[in-house]
């Protein structure tokens, strides 16, 4: 049986559909996304490695109720990666939370010999503390009460669902102009791309071969479904590779401020997903069950990369998870 095939069964357990995809058109079009997701990653990947994956892996979304995708060995070789139902979803709501807290530069493109470069132009876009005022044009299209209120509302759902839902009165907010929301879209895709690229650096690096199963606790689920187990310094290796793959498939020319807005966010994704892992975590109180703390392994992957880059190439992750965790700390010390 192939990935795909073994992943469709999961879905579509006795002929119902209704664990996932009301129909065939939503099924395709999950797949048509994460198969763009994997095909970036794995042309990252060396030529070899790649053809010993490309045709044994399948990534799916599954409502496994889990923060962290979960690995599944299909019967007669290859893999399947589940990845929960909202995920991305979640971490685009988070981001677009933050993004708007963000004070603009009204009418200055971020181009080469600028005054101010790209990073710092973005560095210093968000403002600290809470404080609402701004120097251009552009107001704040959330108050910074009122971001704090939706990150919180959308995490706490999410934890109370085991999957992303939109907050029962969402405050509907645009982000507004391209240079805005092309950042916003390349931070969310990272992360994305990060999710995927950690499962397939566990079969680059050899950790599914011989890994033990254990039942994966389905909220939802149709029948018993078995998950790869890994250690814990396995998923610290896959993070830190998986960063590599983001890495080696960015743009290597970086006079281009396009191009170094793809590689700054190769490190920005992966760190941004981990915060938001890391509220989460803190918001059930409980010990992961699979991983390390998202936190531990923020900080693990954070000071590795700080010693093979420089400083500057940290600014994106730094100032988008600074202001995460100032709205979340705003909401929690007001509850």
């Amino acid at each position: 049986m192939d990935p795909f095939a073994y992943y469709t069964e999961l879905t579509t357990r006795d002929g119902d559909r209704t664990l996932l995809w009301p129909n065939a058109r939503t099924l395709l079009a999950s797949k048509v996304f994460l198969d763009a997701l994997s095909a970036d990653v794995l042309r990252a990947m060396p030529e070899d490695v790649r053809q010993r994956l490309e045709d044994q892996v399948y990534v799916g979304k599954f409502p496994t109720g889990d923060f962290n995708a979960q690995a599944l060995r299909v019967p007669g070789g290859g893999y399947v990666f589940l990845i929960n139902v909202g995920l991305m979803m979640l971490i685009y709501d988070a981001a677009k939370v933050v993004f708007s807290q963000a004070a603009w530069q009204a009418g200055k493109r971020w181009t080469v010999g600028s005054p101010r470069t790209e990073l710092q132009m973005i560095e210093t876009a968000f403002k600290a503390d809470g404080d609402s005022s701004t120097t251009d044009d552009n107001a704040h299209v959330l108050s910074f009460d009122a971001a704090a209120k939706r990150l919180q509302e959308s995490i706490r759902s999410y934890v109370r669902h085991s999957e992303w839902h939109p907050a029962s009165d969402p405050e509907h907010f645009v982000i507004q102009g391209r240079s805005q929301t092309e950042v916003l879209t390349t931070l969310v895709e990272a992360a994305e791309r990060f999710v995927v690229a950690h499962e397939f650096a566990h079969a680059m690096l050899g950790h599914l071969e011989n890994a033990a199963t254990a039942l994966l606790a389905v909220p939802q689920g149709k029948q018993p479904i078995y998950e790869l187990q890994k250690t814990w310094m396995d998923e610290i290796a896959a993070d830190a590779n998986a960063v590599i793959l983001l890495i080696f498939g960015a743009p290597r020319q970086l006079e281009n401020p396009s191009e170094r807005l793809l590689f700054e966010m190769a490190l920005a994704g992966p760190l941004f997903f981990l915060a938001v892992g890391g509220l989460i975590e803190e918001e059930t109180a409980e010990k992961p069950r699979t991983h390390p703390p998202a936190v531990q392994r923020r900080q693990a992957l954070r000071e590795w990369l700080s010693k093979k880059l420089p400083q500057p190439a940290f600014s994106l992750a730094d100032c988008s998870v600074q202001m995460l965790e100032q709205l979340w700390r705003s909401r929690a010390s007001g509850a």
